[in-house]
């Protein structure tokens, strides 16, 4: 990693959802740490080298190490409450991040991100550097560059958006967080650079499955008839249990 010969931890979990890991998971030694198919239900912080997500659900992520010509984060179809990674680069691709983003260089790809991005705790000031693309951020106030070789950040605004996403929960650790709404905006359920859903189900094609019901639903109905799609949060709770 990054020219250097480090150990590489890998862990992944072989449920068929995510495996929940409780506690807080901390990891000082330079390698590079990879998890796949993992919900950390606490914090997970690497001192050194790089952290590697796909498929997880986190919440939060400190790395603290400052390198900023490689990603010292990257994380793919994952969905993260809390990114402080104030000294290094991170890049994401189809993520959902809930709360704050703290980097000084990014890589983002479509993305949903909830919070304004930052350098640090310190201030508001923005990512110093990286590109933004097909993604939904809040809006703020870039040092946007227009030329790859300048040393700014470069945001694809006819690319991204600014529109509300609805999601049937932002409560991570329950069912349903981060999983959009039929109702959200066809900038976000269609505006990833393949034409599927922003965020981190885009994998699990949430969107075009529900989109597939309706077209099927309209060669079966009467003329005149018009189908609509009314998602049941009740289906997110267990069933109850019958006693004995």
């Amino acid at each position: 990693w990054n020219g250097m010969q480090v150990p590489h931890y890998s862990y992944r979990g072989l449920t068929a959802e995510p495996l929940k890991l409780r506690g807080v998971k901390s990891f000082e030694q330079e390698a590079v740490y990879e998890f796949e198919n993992i919900w950390l239900e606490n914090t997970l912080t690497v001192k050194n080298g790089q952290l590697k997500l796909a498929g997880c659900a986190v919440r939060k992520l400190i790395v603290s190490d400052p390198e900023k010509d490689v990603p010292v984060l990257d994380a793919k179809s994952s969905l993260i409450k809390t990114i402080e990674v104030a000294r290094g680069m991170i890049q994401l691709e189809y993520c959902t991040v809930l709360e704050v983003i703290l980097a000084e260089v990014i890589l983002i790809s479509d993305c949903i991100l909830l919070k304004k991005i930052r350098k640090d705790r310190v201030d508001m000031d923005p990512p110093e550097r990286g590109c933004i693309r097909y993604s939904r951020f809040e809006p703020q106030v870039f040092n946007v560059g227009l030329d790859p070789e300048d040393e700014q950040l470069l945001v694809n605004q006819g690319s991204c958006t600014f529109e509300r996403a609805n999601f049937i929960n932002l409560t991570f650790g329950e069912p349903g967080c981060g999983v959009l709404w039929a109702n959200t905006s066809e900038a976000i359920k269609y505006g990833a650079e393949d034409g599927g859903e922003m965020g981190a189900y885009h994998d699990d094609l949430m969107i075009l499955k529900q989109d597939a019901v309706m077209d099927k639903l309209i060669d079966f109905l009467p003329v005149g008839f018009e189908a609509v799609l009314i998602s049941d949060v009740s289906l997110n709770c267990i069933p109850p249990q019958k006693q004995s």
